[in-house]
């Protein structure tokens, strides 16, 4: 066995003695973060990611409106290059 995991599975054998708990209650207890963790992914992927990526689309289409803008009205090259 790895001695990295066997190193961590004794540290969970601390927690668990500090915490007056059986390993398996460690054991599903980070089960359940896991699956929160998956909730909250999944609902900031469903919920807001497609709004934000609409906000970062219509921002991009503003700034190169306004790119194709002063490159076709300035004579200037600094301020086309800016």
């Amino acid at each position: 066995m790895n001695s990295s995991v066997e190193w961590r599975r004794s540290k969970v054998v601390e927690i668990a003695q500090q915490l007056q708990v059986s390993r398996a209650s460690i054991g599903s207890d980070v089960q359940y973060l896991r699956s929160q963790a998956k909730e909250s992914i999944k609902e900031y992927v469903t919920e807001h990611l497609p709004e934000q990526y609409q906000v970062c689309l219509s921002a991009l289409d503003t700034i190169l409106r306004h790119v194709y803008e002063i490159l076709g009205t300035s004579d200037d090259n600094r301020e086309k290059l800016q």
